[in-house]
Protein backbone atom coordinates (compact mmCIF):
# COMPACT_ATOMS: atom_id res chain seq x y z
CA UNK A 1 0.00 0.00 0.00
CA UNK A 2 1.33 3.29 -0.48
CA UNK A 3 2.15 6.14 2.69
CA UNK A 4 2.94 9.49 2.55
CA UNK A 5 4.02 10.32 6.04
CA UNK A 6 3.07 13.97 6.96
CA UNK A 7 4.98 15.80 9.78
CA UNK A 8 4.00 17.54 13.23
CA UNK A 9 0.69 14.72 13.61
CA UNK A 10 2.75 12.62 16.09
CA UNK A 11 1.13 10.82 19.05
CA UNK A 12 2.05 11.67 22.55
CA UNK A 13 1.76 9.31 25.09
CA UNK A 14 1.58 10.58 28.62
CA UNK A 15 3.80 9.12 31.04
CA UNK A 16 2.78 6.20 33.81
CA UNK A 17 1.37 2.99 33.67
CA UNK A 18 -2.05 0.80 33.60
CA UNK A 19 -0.59 -1.71 35.61
CA UNK A 20 1.56 0.60 38.34
CA UNK A 21 1.61 -2.39 41.16
CA UNK A 22 4.90 -4.53 41.70
CA UNK A 23 3.20 -8.40 42.27
CA UNK A 24 4.81 -11.29 42.11
CA UNK A 25 6.50 -12.72 39.08
CA UNK A 26 4.92 -15.72 38.11
CA UNK A 27 1.65 -13.28 39.34
CA UNK A 28 -0.78 -11.21 35.91
CA UNK A 29 -0.52 -7.13 36.35
CA UNK A 30 -2.60 -5.33 38.84
CA UNK A 31 -5.08 -3.72 38.73
CA UNK A 32 -6.67 -7.31 37.42
CA UNK A 33 -10.25 -7.12 36.02
CA UNK A 34 -11.06 -11.02 36.07
CA UNK A 35 -14.13 -13.00 35.13
CA UNK A 36 -14.42 -16.44 36.16
CA UNK A 37 -16.57 -18.82 34.80
CA UNK A 38 -17.69 -22.32 35.96
CA UNK A 39 -20.49 -24.63 36.62
CA UNK A 40 -21.35 -24.83 40.36
CA UNK A 41 -18.40 -26.89 42.60
CA UNK A 42 -16.03 -26.37 39.80
CA UNK A 43 -13.99 -24.50 42.42
CA UNK A 44 -13.92 -21.06 41.30
CA UNK A 45 -14.12 -19.77 44.55
CA UNK A 46 -10.74 -21.69 45.23
CA UNK A 47 -9.57 -20.83 42.52
CA UNK A 48 -9.88 -16.98 42.65
CA UNK A 49 -9.40 -16.79 46.85
CA UNK A 50 -6.05 -18.37 46.04
CA UNK A 51 -4.98 -15.81 43.02
CA UNK A 52 -6.10 -13.29 45.47
CA UNK A 53 -3.66 -14.74 47.93
CA UNK A 54 -1.07 -15.00 46.29
CA UNK A 55 -1.21 -11.37 44.53
CA UNK A 56 -0.29 -9.79 47.44
CA UNK A 57 -3.40 -7.49 48.06
CA UNK A 58 -3.64 -5.31 50.88
CA UNK A 59 -6.91 -4.75 51.13
CA UNK A 60 -10.13 -7.09 49.69
CA UNK A 61 -13.83 -6.12 50.06
CA UNK A 62 -16.26 -9.19 49.28
CA UNK A 63 -19.46 -8.87 48.11
CA UNK A 64 -21.39 -12.19 48.76
CA UNK A 65 -24.31 -13.94 49.84
CA UNK A 66 -22.12 -16.96 51.30
CA UNK A 67 -19.20 -15.43 52.75
CA UNK A 68 -20.18 -17.03 56.56
CA UNK A 69 -20.48 -20.23 55.24
CA UNK A 70 -17.44 -20.12 52.65
CA UNK A 71 -15.28 -18.70 55.76
CA UNK A 72 -12.55 -21.52 56.23
CA UNK A 73 -11.80 -20.53 52.52
CA UNK A 74 -12.39 -16.20 52.46
CA UNK A 75 -10.11 -16.19 55.97
CA UNK A 76 -7.65 -16.32 53.43
CA UNK A 77 -8.29 -12.93 51.90
CA UNK A 78 -6.48 -9.51 53.63
CA UNK A 79 -10.06 -8.62 55.00
CA UNK A 80 -9.31 -5.59 57.16
CA UNK A 81 -12.71 -5.78 59.06
CA UNK A 82 -16.42 -7.02 59.10
CA UNK A 83 -17.87 -3.60 57.49
CA UNK A 84 -15.34 -4.42 54.64
CA UNK A 85 -18.44 -7.93 53.56
CA UNK A 86 -21.30 -7.02 52.14
CA UNK A 87 -23.78 -9.83 52.16
CA UNK A 88 -26.61 -8.23 50.24
CA UNK A 89 -26.16 -8.44 46.39
CA UNK A 90 -29.66 -6.65 45.79
CA UNK A 91 -28.10 -3.62 47.40
CA UNK A 92 -25.77 -1.65 45.33
CA UNK A 93 -25.17 1.35 47.44
CA UNK A 94 -22.56 -1.24 48.65
CA UNK A 95 -20.77 -0.36 46.13
CA UNK A 96 -20.64 3.85 47.02
CA UNK A 97 -19.50 2.49 50.40
CA UNK A 98 -16.35 0.48 49.05
CA UNK A 99 -15.55 3.94 46.78
CA UNK A 100 -15.71 6.21 49.85
CA UNK A 101 -13.34 3.48 51.54
CA UNK A 102 -10.76 3.82 48.52
CA UNK A 103 -10.76 7.43 48.45
CA UNK A 104 -10.40 7.88 52.56
CA UNK A 105 -7.60 5.47 52.03
CA UNK A 106 -6.37 8.37 49.42
CA UNK A 107 -7.08 10.76 51.74
CA UNK A 108 -5.17 8.74 54.85
CA UNK A 109 -2.23 8.93 52.61
CA UNK A 110 -1.98 12.19 51.88
CA UNK A 111 -2.65 13.38 55.78
CA UNK A 112 0.31 10.70 56.43
CA UNK A 113 2.90 12.42 53.96
CA UNK A 114 1.96 15.99 55.01
CA UNK A 115 2.36 14.86 59.05
CA UNK A 116 5.51 13.27 58.11
CA UNK A 117 7.04 16.40 56.55
CA UNK A 118 5.35 18.27 59.82
CA UNK A 119 7.36 15.71 61.98
CA UNK A 120 10.66 15.92 60.13
CA UNK A 121 10.43 19.87 60.83
CA UNK A 122 9.80 18.97 64.03
CA UNK A 123 12.92 16.93 64.32
CA UNK A 124 15.12 19.91 63.38
CA UNK A 125 13.45 22.47 65.73
CA UNK A 126 14.01 19.64 68.92
CA UNK A 127 17.44 19.56 67.95
CA UNK A 128 18.27 23.46 67.37
CA UNK A 129 18.51 24.89 70.99
CA UNK A 130 18.41 28.46 69.45
CA UNK A 131 14.21 27.63 69.09
CA UNK A 132 11.36 27.27 70.83
CA UNK A 133 9.12 24.38 69.51
CA UNK A 134 5.71 25.00 69.28
CA UNK A 135 3.19 23.33 72.09
CA UNK A 136 0.75 22.40 69.44
CA UNK A 137 3.74 20.82 67.79
CA UNK A 138 4.74 18.79 70.77
CA UNK A 139 1.45 17.48 71.54
CA UNK A 140 0.81 16.44 67.76
CA UNK A 141 3.45 13.80 68.19
CA UNK A 142 3.90 13.25 71.79
CA UNK A 143 3.05 9.46 72.88
CA UNK A 144 3.41 7.28 75.75
CA UNK A 145 6.50 9.13 77.28
CA UNK A 146 8.29 9.20 73.95
CA UNK A 147 7.80 11.37 70.24
CA UNK A 148 6.31 9.19 67.45
CA UNK A 149 6.39 9.60 63.64
CA UNK A 150 3.40 9.12 62.20
CA UNK A 151 2.43 5.85 61.39
CA UNK A 152 1.37 4.37 57.79
CA UNK A 153 -0.88 0.92 58.50
CA UNK A 154 0.40 -0.20 54.81
CA UNK A 155 4.08 0.19 55.12
CA UNK A 156 6.65 2.29 53.32
CA UNK A 157 9.35 1.72 50.47
CA UNK A 158 12.81 1.92 51.13
CA UNK A 159 12.83 5.60 51.03
CA UNK A 160 10.54 6.04 53.41
CA UNK A 161 7.56 7.23 51.26
CA UNK A 162 4.36 5.95 52.02
CA UNK A 163 3.23 2.58 49.88
CA UNK A 164 -0.12 2.35 48.41
CA UNK A 165 -2.16 -0.33 49.51
CA UNK A 166 -3.03 -2.47 46.57
CA UNK A 167 -7.08 -3.31 46.98
CA UNK A 168 -9.52 -5.64 45.20
CA UNK A 169 -12.75 -6.61 45.31
CA UNK A 170 -14.20 -9.98 44.92
CA UNK A 171 -17.54 -10.61 44.24
CA UNK A 172 -18.95 -13.94 44.38
CA UNK A 173 -22.76 -15.99 44.30
CA UNK A 174 -24.20 -12.89 42.53
CA UNK A 175 -25.74 -13.87 39.38
CA UNK A 176 -29.12 -12.52 38.89
CA UNK A 177 -28.46 -9.64 41.37
CA UNK A 178 -28.38 -6.14 40.76
CA UNK A 179 -24.99 -5.67 41.61
CA UNK A 180 -24.46 -7.75 38.20
CA UNK A 181 -27.37 -5.70 36.52
CA UNK A 182 -26.66 -2.41 37.56
CA UNK A 183 -25.42 0.44 35.35
CA UNK A 184 -23.81 1.39 39.25
CA UNK A 185 -21.70 -1.81 38.82
CA UNK A 186 -20.97 -1.05 35.29
CA UNK A 187 -19.54 2.85 35.74
CA UNK A 188 -17.05 1.11 38.44
CA UNK A 189 -16.17 -1.44 36.39
CA UNK A 190 -15.18 0.63 33.69
CA UNK A 191 -13.05 3.49 36.33
CA UNK A 192 -12.31 0.48 38.21
CA UNK A 193 -8.07 1.99 38.13
CA UNK A 194 -9.14 5.53 38.81
CA UNK A 195 -10.63 5.33 41.81
CA UNK A 196 -8.75 6.89 44.68
CA UNK A 197 -7.24 9.79 42.53
CA UNK A 198 -4.78 12.09 43.02
CA UNK A 199 -5.86 15.41 41.86
CA UNK A 200 -3.30 17.65 40.01
CA UNK A 201 -0.46 15.40 40.84
CA UNK A 202 1.04 12.39 38.43
CA UNK A 203 0.94 9.43 40.60
CA UNK A 204 -1.09 6.75 39.69
CA UNK A 205 -4.57 6.52 41.46
CA UNK A 206 -4.98 3.79 43.70
CA UNK A 207 -7.12 1.93 41.41
CA UNK A 208 -9.65 -1.17 42.70
CA UNK A 209 -8.46 -4.88 41.33
CA UNK A 210 -12.23 -6.40 40.54
CA UNK A 211 -12.51 -10.11 40.36
CA UNK A 212 -16.29 -11.70 39.30
CA UNK A 213 -17.32 -15.38 39.96
CA UNK A 214 -20.23 -16.48 37.68
CA UNK A 215 -21.74 -19.68 36.19
CA UNK A 216 -22.42 -18.68 33.19
CA UNK A 217 -19.84 -16.86 30.63
CA UNK A 218 -23.14 -14.97 28.83
CA UNK A 219 -26.92 -14.53 29.95
CA UNK A 220 -29.53 -12.40 29.29
CA UNK A 221 -30.77 -12.54 33.02
CA UNK A 222 -27.88 -11.12 34.61
CA UNK A 223 -24.70 -13.66 34.00
CA UNK A 224 -21.33 -11.78 32.62
CA UNK A 225 -22.91 -8.55 30.81
CA UNK A 226 -21.13 -7.73 27.66
CA UNK A 227 -19.31 -4.14 29.32
CA UNK A 228 -17.77 -6.95 32.06
CA UNK A 229 -16.64 -9.20 29.92
CA UNK A 230 -15.12 -6.46 27.06
CA UNK A 231 -12.80 -5.15 29.74
CA UNK A 232 -11.42 -8.07 31.14
CA UNK A 233 -7.89 -8.49 31.64
CA UNK A 234 -8.06 -12.13 32.36
CA UNK A 235 -10.62 -15.08 33.05
CA UNK A 236 -10.26 -18.31 34.40
CA UNK A 237 -12.36 -20.62 32.26
CA UNK A 238 -13.38 -24.13 33.81
CA UNK A 239 -15.18 -27.16 31.74
CA UNK A 240 -18.47 -26.08 29.95
CA UNK A 241 -20.45 -28.29 28.23
CA UNK A 242 -22.45 -25.64 26.13
CA UNK A 243 -20.41 -25.90 23.06
CA UNK A 244 -21.72 -22.69 21.54
CA UNK A 245 -20.78 -20.64 24.84
CA UNK A 246 -17.45 -22.23 24.54
CA UNK A 247 -17.07 -21.31 21.24
CA UNK A 248 -17.92 -17.85 22.44
CA UNK A 249 -15.68 -18.02 24.77
CA UNK A 250 -12.99 -18.92 22.04
CA UNK A 251 -14.24 -15.78 19.79
CA UNK A 252 -14.11 -13.32 22.30
CA UNK A 253 -10.75 -14.24 24.31
CA UNK A 254 -8.45 -15.67 22.05
CA UNK A 255 -5.94 -12.76 21.78
CA UNK A 256 -2.35 -14.03 20.49
CA UNK A 257 -3.64 -17.33 19.26
CA UNK A 258 -6.25 -18.49 16.75
CA UNK A 259 -9.48 -19.41 17.70
CA UNK A 260 -8.86 -23.36 16.60
CA UNK A 261 -5.61 -23.28 18.77
CA UNK A 262 -7.60 -21.30 21.68
CA UNK A 263 -10.04 -24.02 21.93
CA UNK A 264 -7.11 -27.08 21.95
CA UNK A 265 -5.71 -24.90 25.11
CA UNK A 266 -8.77 -24.67 26.52
CA UNK A 267 -9.85 -28.47 25.96
CA UNK A 268 -6.51 -29.56 27.39
CA UNK A 269 -6.54 -27.07 30.31
CA UNK A 270 -10.10 -28.70 31.49
CA UNK A 271 -9.95 -32.26 30.84
CA UNK A 272 -9.14 -33.31 34.69
CA UNK A 273 -11.21 -32.36 37.24
CA UNK A 274 -11.25 -28.70 38.64
CA UNK A 275 -8.61 -27.90 35.92
CA UNK A 276 -8.92 -24.72 33.82
CA UNK A 277 -7.54 -22.06 31.63
CA UNK A 278 -6.53 -19.34 32.73
CA UNK A 279 -6.09 -16.45 29.82
CA UNK A 280 -4.09 -13.58 30.76
CA UNK A 281 -5.02 -10.67 28.28
CA UNK A 282 -2.32 -8.39 29.17
CA UNK A 283 0.55 -10.59 30.15
CA UNK A 284 4.11 -9.71 31.55
CA UNK A 285 7.07 -9.70 29.33
CA UNK A 286 8.56 -12.31 30.99
CA UNK A 287 5.74 -14.73 30.67
CA UNK A 288 6.18 -17.43 27.79
CA UNK A 289 2.21 -17.39 26.99
CA UNK A 290 -0.76 -15.77 27.88
CA UNK A 291 -2.53 -19.20 28.27
CA UNK A 292 -1.90 -21.67 31.32
CA UNK A 293 -3.10 -24.49 32.66
CA UNK A 294 -4.19 -23.45 36.19
CA UNK A 295 -1.88 -20.86 37.16
CA UNK A 296 1.52 -22.77 36.99
CA UNK A 297 1.81 -24.22 34.30
CA UNK A 298 2.16 -21.89 30.74
CA UNK A 299 0.50 -23.51 27.22
CA UNK A 300 2.83 -22.57 24.51
CA UNK A 301 0.55 -23.13 21.10
CA UNK A 302 0.98 -26.08 19.64
CA UNK A 303 3.31 -27.88 21.89
CA UNK A 304 0.51 -28.17 24.93
CA UNK A 305 1.20 -31.85 26.18
CA UNK A 306 5.36 -30.85 26.13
Amino acid sequence: MKQIKTTGMQIKVPKGNAFPYKTPPMCPKSHVLLGCFGKRGASKSTSTVNLINQMGYDRCFVISPTFASNYGLMKMLPIKNESDVYGDVDDVSCLDDIIEKVNKIKDDMLKYEKDMKTYRTFLKVLNDPSRNVPDAMLMSFYSNGHFAPPVWEYGVDASGKAKPPMCCLLVDDAQGSKIMTSRKTMNMVLKHRHLGSFPGEERPSLGLSMFFLCQTYRSVSGGCPKWLRANQTASILFSNKDEKEVEFMASELAGEVDKDEFLKAYNFATEEPYGFLFVDLHKKDCHPSGLRKNFNTFLIPGEYKK
